[in-house]
């Protein structure tokens, strides 16, 4: 008896379909632009603000994109500003098909008898009223007459809340948030139904039909939240809400539809994504830190939910951001002075972006820094290279920054001094191993294990690093063996960290000698010195659960100094 799913069709399936690409870091393979547009297709867009993302991308990759001639500062096929509801659509179709007028509630007079458009908010105030009027039939014109050029026609939803009159006109935005007033009288809020956005989209597209009888449709959902909402609930639930029923009627519209298409931009921002806290390593189930952060909001535990932000795994989100800064220091250091005859190499993730801040401070030349986020070499963002060791496939900035670096370190090949502590990111790497192995008490075997199976690129990483001179592993501060019980993440042990990392230290130490380097921990060198100096640790802990302060980091500067003049 064979399974529905066993056609073949790896899309089918989120481990091969979306996990893989994003470790490999491969577009996910997925409905395409191009896969509905043709090289000579002309393309008209209306919708949210997500829509001029797409009509901006299409111009640079020279595809003929109407613009309307009403907007000179934003890229819109047509005069009307941001269309976001499917209703604003509709309506001003049925205005320019002669199937619709406009009531004087959708026009603000001021007490400067100056007229404004709530239906184009964008458009500067006018002296009469009939030229206000004529504004918008010479935009409804150019609407039709754009209309009919193109041969694909994109539509980006982006909200379903909406602001009328009490004659049901939808308003471009709130009355009184660009100019107006909220007059209950004229005006009203309404959140659109599924049925309501469904129907309007049928009626989008046979009115455009129309039109133009041969243009097709690609329809999308912004992946943009909405700035605020009018309903009672929290703006995070209005959202989803919103979002929701904008994604199920597009969705039951294109499967009725033989002209549309959909395209996934909501998908491919939403998604999860690796080193997403919230997921395990199969970006599917939810983590232990996923499901404490929830069921704190579940019981009302504010003390709690406060903590959260404080232990490891949780941390790893913002993380990401956090140490950008540190890349940043780097960039800027590597395009300002990478000819500064320095024979000091500084090569990793944010940990040595840290120690390059304070070589900075005690004005000592080196090269390098932060070449990646301590995940891009633990995740193996990177390709082997017979040309310069390895590729860095993060970011364009990554890319930049190393082959900087690496150009110094040919001009010093032999005569290199390399301080480094890629691709083994501690604090998560300890951690995934005891889930591996399924125990709590790791030994040198099991690490030893774990490294051969999963990071033989970085070994090799490492390799090559020592055919440029001599190189120093350094070990990365383990916060995590130093925190309060109440601090880790669910299940973690104070205890069994303390002895976990001094076995992982070991490791390193005789992985050390079989790549013929130094190695310099923390554990036995730095924590010590701040712990006699302080009479406690708390002098370790940085502004998160995977840096240390400014002083270890200073600690650590001096002692790379010092070994270097030794």
């Amino acid at each position: 008896m064979s399974l529905p799913y066993e056609d073949g069709n790896k899309n089918r399936f989120w481990s091969q379909a979306v996990r893989s690409s994003l470790e490999n870091n491969q577009n996910i393979a997925i409905e395409n632009l191009l896969d509905f547009i043709d090289e000579d297709s002309v393309v008209s867009s209306a919708g949210s603000c997500f829509a001029q993302h797409i009509g901006n991308n299409l111009i640079n990759r020279n595809y003929s994109f109407l613009l309307s001639k009403f907007t000179e500062d934003r890229l819109e096929s047509f005069g009307l500003g941001n269309i976001y509801t499917t209703k604003q659509l509709r309506q001003w179709l049925e205005f320019c098909n002669r199937q619709r007028n406009w009531s004087e509630e959708t026009i603000y007079k001021d007490e400067r008898d100056r007229y404004f458009d709530y239906l184009i908010p964008n458009r500067k105030a006018v002296s009469t009223l009939k030229e206000l009027e004529d504004n918008r039939d010479k935009i409804a014109n150019e609407f039709l007459k754009n209309i009919q050029k193109s041969d694909i026609f994109i539509f980006t939803c982006g909200l379903t809340e909406t602001w009328q009159t009490v004659n049901e006109e939808v308003l471009a935005s709130a009355p009184g948030t660009s100019f107006g007033s909220f007059e209950p009288q004229k005006h009203k809020f309404a959140n659109l139904c599924f049925e309501e956005i469904l129907d309007d989209l049928q009626q989008i597209e046979r009115l455009i039909l129309f039109i133009n009888p041969e243009i097709k449709f690609i329809y999308t959902v912004s992946p943009v939240p909405l700035t605020a909402t009018a309903e009672s609930e929290h703006i995070l639930v209005a959202n989803n809400f919103s979002k929701a029923l904008l994604r199920a009627a597009v969705g039951t519209h294109v499967k009725s539809s033989r002209k549309a298409h959909y395209f996934p931009s909501f998908e491919l921002i939403t998604h999860n994504t690796v080193g997403d806290w919230r997921f395990e390593k199969n970006l599917r189930s939810v983590s232990d830190a996923g499901v404490k952060f929830v069921m704190q909001h579940g019981f009302n535990e504010p003390g709690k939910q406060k903590k959260i932000k404080n232990t490891k795994v949780n941390m790893e989100s913002s993380q990401e951001i956090y140490c950008e800064e540190q890349k940043l220091e780097t960039f800027n250091h590597v395009q300002s002075s990478n000819k500064n005859g320095s024979n000091l190499f500084l090569i990793g993730d944010s940990h040595m972006g840290k120690i390059a801040k304070m070589m900075k401070e005690m004005k000592k030349p080196f090269h390098g820094g932060q070449i990646m986020n301590g995940s891009g070499f633990s995740d193996n963002k990177f390709s082997l290279s017979p040309d310069k060791i390895f590729e860095p496939a993060e970011d364009e900035k990554s890319k930049f920054i190393w082959d900087k670096t690496f150009h110094a370190l040919q001009e010093q090949k032999g005569d290199a001094v390399i301080y480094t502590n890629i691709g083994f990111q501690t604090y998560k790497t300890i951690n995934y191993m005891q889930k591996h192995f399924g125990t709590s008490f790791l030994s040198v075997q099991n690490i030893a294990d774990y490294f051969s199976e999963f990071y033989t690129s970085t070994l090799t990483l490492l390799s090559q690093l020592c055919n440029f001179g001599s190189v120093s592993l350094v070990e990365d501060p383990y916060i995590s063996a130093i925190l309060d019980p109440n601090e880790g993440p669910a299940g973690w042990s104070p205890k069994i960290a303390r002895m976990n990392f001094p076995i992982y230290c070991k490791y390193m130490e005789k992985l050390s000698e079989v790549l013929e380097c130094k190695y310099l921990s923390p554990y036995h060198l730095i924590f010590p010195a701040i712990f006699q100096e302080n009479g406690n640790l708390n002098a370790l802990l940085g502004v998160d659960v995977i840096h240390a302060s400014d002083e270890y980091y200073r600690k650590l500067a001096l002692l790379i100094n010092a070994d270097l003049n030794t």
